[in-house]
């Protein structure tokens, strides 16, 4: 893998952040080449320790969470010394899937468009795992417990998961593979990348 991208979810509600990195490889399908669930509540020392692997995986462009985490995430972008740190913030509906916010410095996103993206990379075999037994018991369930629910209110789908699986690696792995597709589509300095 020539480029590695990154991926981090603050998950405050559930009480576990997940880190995520990996790249494409030769084949054109993204392949995932570490992931990390922290159980500490202190973001110190989760961002300690995501300056430190960045560091060693060479991670180039670090897709974070902005909505449980804007102010770890500043603490994060000035520890990091050669990583771009992408914020990304969910909306339950806007028009287009993804836009740029020059007020707030990050991405909009309508959460069922980009959860769609990641579902359609995953079904059509375009993200590689680790193997199942070194990888998948603790982080599959993150996606597995994933389902779609109607809404009337929003008149649209809505992704959800249930109260005891949570989910934070699928956001994880989300937030990396848009600043993957931001790099690739915007390289060249647009979108504060």
């Amino acid at each position: 893998i020539a480029r590695v991208f990154g991926g981090l979810d603050w998950a405050v509600t559930s009480g576990t952040s997940v880190f995520s990195a990996g790249g494409p490889d030769t084949d054109g399908r993204f392949k995932i080449i570490y992931s990390k669930k922290y159980t500490s509540t202190d973001p110190r020392a989760v961002i300690e320790d995501v300056v430190r692997l960045c560091g060693q995986l060479n991670v180039e462009f670090l897709g974070v969470d902005r909505g449980a985490g804007h102010t770890n995430n500043l603490m994060l972008h000035d520890r990091m010394q050669w990583t771009k740190v992408i914020e990304f913030a969910y909306v339950p509906r806007q028009r287009e899937g993804m836009k740029w916010d020059q007020k707030s410095q990050c991405f909009i996103l309508d959460r069922t468009f980009a959860l769609d993206s990641t579902i359609y990379k995953l079904k059509n075999q375009k993200v590689v795992f680790p193997k199942y037994d070194s990888f998948g018991k603790t982080f599959f369930p993150d996606i597995v417990g994933v389902f779609t629910e109607y809404n009337d209110y929003l008149k649209k789908i809505e992704y959800k998961h249930p109260s005891e699986i949570p989910d934070d690696f699928f956001h994880s792995l989300t937030y990396m593979l848009l600043a993957h597709q931001i790099n690739t589509k915007y390289s060249g300095g647009r979108y504060g990348v």
